[in-house]
């Protein structure tokens, strides 16, 4: 347990820490209530059981609690309610704190994703990141943090309801209480509808999220070519964060029975202690029952919470491993000094992937005006060509040049933010035309998105809808056509301010007017300065090129 709880404050920021030892102190100070205000319920029960006079700076205490024990039940319920109040705002500040830094960590999972080597994105199945990202930070707040919590929380009060009863009675053994089962019943079923309200509200934030987390996980690239991190974290942590507040809530209102409990059973202390006072009953036995309340309702729940919470810890034990603190590496945010692309140069590129040689001795250039078309044999290495390009893919030999100069991996992924790229998967949000273009939930430029539109011919699709570019696509773009997919995805290539463009099959659900149309306008973005890399099949298209790179030598 020492050691679990080692790695738990390891996953803590220092901030989260801190707070982690304020919520401990806040429940130790709200179980040392609970043991005190029992202690005056026994006080006042023997008060009025043993009919003893008790003086209190010359003051006759026991004959004013047995004259107006009305009052005092009333008062004591009342400050108990108070008591059971601020107990219940602690363990709802606690949760609270324990989902934020779920959220924190989902987070952090997600950008180091984005950050993640290329391969790992290539090589491991989309839902263990969904699981990583999405469940296993939930896992760790809800079973580990809070069950710590909880664990050092429930021994404190044990502690102290044991030297309490030991100072009282070293003798007292347990009795069975009826008086509170009833009330329990009652509020158990007001509570469960109004669970039965947040788990509702709470599925649908998990959809969105689940939703979202799936987009930001198949925007790896565009994530990186746009410099769109923040965003896809964005819309992603939205939702996340909103269930994370509704699984607060839910765990903090399902903690209400036990603090609503315990002031019933106080006043079913009263009612033995007014039936008592009116027919004389036996003194020991309302003792008894009294400090029975204090120990069944303290020692024995604590007990219970600590055994659970424990199983829970080391079934979930597993989770932390991946909770660890990871250094994120951005490259893109080096500080390299970054100028328009004029010239790119491959020289002797040697490449192989699980033992299969890719490029042997690849060569080639391109400079400003060209429009080059890259053609070979499916499989010899278009894509690999484009992520070595673009510092996803590290080349066993050779040399890559910008602008003459020698570039590693690092200047590359700087370079990205003067490099556009349309897939050849396509990636489409479940959001409006608009923002599929633009990514980004801020102000653009429309002057840039008008002139995307003209390129791409989407002028034509939106005047075909009602909410026109803010027409919503639904997931996957399923309400499109293939060629209107790519048109979009087009558009919010030639949306960016880029110096190369990098185009893998485009066009290959567009029909050959519409392609050749297109082909003629990035052509004239080629005499204008552009650098334009286009990969494709078609051996027509080829002929919009004024350069042509062969890999199948390469």
């Amino acid at each position: 347990m020492y050691t679990t709880a080692k790695k738990i404050r390891a996953v803590l920021i220092p901030a989260e820490r801190r707070a982690l030892n304020r919520h401990l102190l806040l429940g130790i100070l709200i179980s040392l209530l609970d043991i005190l205000s029992l202690a005056i319920i026994v006080w006042l029960v023997n008060i009025t059981a043993s009919h003893h006079i008790v003086v209190i700076n010359g003051y006759f205490v026991s004959a004013w609690v047995n004259n107006n024990l009305l009052a005092v039940a009333l008062i004591t319920l009342a400050l108990f309610g108070i008591k059971n109040l601020i107990g219940y705002l602690i363990t709802q500040a606690q949760y609270n704190y324990s989902y934020k830094v779920a959220g924190r960590l989902s987070n952090t999972k997600l950008i180091q994703y984005l950050h993640s080597d290329y391969f790992n994105y290539v090589d491991t199945d989309s839902s263990v990141y969904m699981y990583q990202i999405g469940q296993q930070p939930v896992e760790f707040s809800q079973y580990l943090l809070s069950g710590l919590q909880q664990i050092i929380v429930q021994a404190a009060l044990i502690v102290l309801a044991v030297i309490a009863i030991l100072i009282y009675d070293t003798k007292l053994f347990l009795l069975i209480s009826i008086f509170i089962v009833p009330p329990v019943l009652i509020i158990a079923y007001l509570i469960r509808r109004q669970l039965k309200s947040i788990r509702s509200t709470t599925r649908i934030n998990s959809e969105k999220s689940l939703q979202y987390l799936k987009e930001s996980l198949s925007a790896y690239i565009e994530s990186h070519i746009y410099n769109k991190h923040t965003f896809f974290s964005g819309r992603y942590i939205k939702y996340q964060h909103q269930l994370n507040t509704n699984l607060a809530n839910l765990q903090s209102i399902q903690m209400l029975p036990s603090r609503l409990f315990e002031v019933f059973a106080i006043a079913g202390i009263f009612i033995i202690m007014l039936i008592n006072s009116r027919e004389h009953g036996n003194t020991a036995n309302l003792i008894a029952v009294g400090i029975f309340m204090a120990a069944a309702y303290k020692i024995i729940p604590g007990l219970v919470k600590i055994i659970s919470y424990s199983g829970q810890m080391k079934a979930f034990d597993h989770v932390l491993n991946n909770m660890m603190p990871e250094e994120v590496s951005t490259p893109h945010q080096t500080n390299h000094n970054i100028k328009a692309i004029q010239h790119i140069s491959f020289s002797r590129i040697q490449f192989s992937y699980k033992d299969r040689v890719v490029f042997n001795n690849l060569n080639f250039e391109l400079s400003k005006g060209n429009f080059a078309g890259i053609s070979g044999f499916s499989g010899r290495g278009k894509t690999t060509l484009i992520n070595m390009l673009l510092g996803f893919i590290n080349p066993a030999y050779g040399e890559i040049c910008i602008n003459t100069l020698p570039v590693d991996m690092p200047i590359l992924a700087a370079y990205r933010k003067r490099v556009s790229y349309v897939k050849q998967s396509v990636l489409l949000l479940h959001d409006t035309i608009l923002k599929n273009i633009v990514l980004t939930d801020g102000d653009y430029d429309a002057a840039r998105l008008n002139n995307a539109l003209q390129l791409t011919g989407l002028n034509d699709l939106i005047t075909q809808y009602p909410d026109g570019i803010s027409q919503l696509i639904t997931e996957n773009g399923n309400n499109l056509s293939g060629g209107q997919r790519q048109r979009i995805m087009l558009a919010r290539a030639l949306y960016k301010d880029f110096d190369l463009l990098i185009l893998d099959e485009p066009f290959n659900e567009l029909d050959d007017a519409s392609e050749r149309k297109i082909l003629t306008h990035l052509k004239q973005l080629a005499e204008q300065g552009k650098m334009i890399l286009f990969i494709t099949h078609n051996q027509q298209s080829l002929n919009f090129c004024n350069k042509i790179i062969t890999l199948d030598e390469a």
